[in-house]
């Protein structure tokens, strides 16, 4: 039997958009030289700001798309992740400027 893609078998559009924003935040996250694994960071030439910028930029724009869209548990759970990668960037962004 042939495996092919189905919607059907796809979660709901806001799980779909949750783990959307996750895998954004985690990109971000890799990007910015943070390893949840080794906690190492890259060296400052590795690390892509605009490629980060767009990342938070895109989940902002569905953070605020989602307001009074989806239970309210997961909206703040949302705004953590947004408020602590925007966090981490404004701190690398310091970083690298001292």
């Amino acid at each position: 039997m042939e495996d092919t893609f189905s919607p059907e078998h796809l979660p709901a559009v806001d799980v779909l958009i949750y783990n959307f924003i996750a895998v954004l935040a985690a990109k971000a996250y890799s990007l910015l030289g943070v390893s949840i694994d080794e906690k190492e960071e890259k060296k400052e030439e590795e690390i892509d700001f605009s490629s980060i910028r767009l990342a938070i930029d895109t989940m902002v724009l569905l953070k605020n798309f989602l307001e009074n869209k989806i239970e309210n548990k997961k909206f703040l759970e949302i705004q953590a992740m947004v408020a602590n990668l925007q966090l981490a960037f404004v701190n690398r962004c310091k970083q690298d400027n001292e």
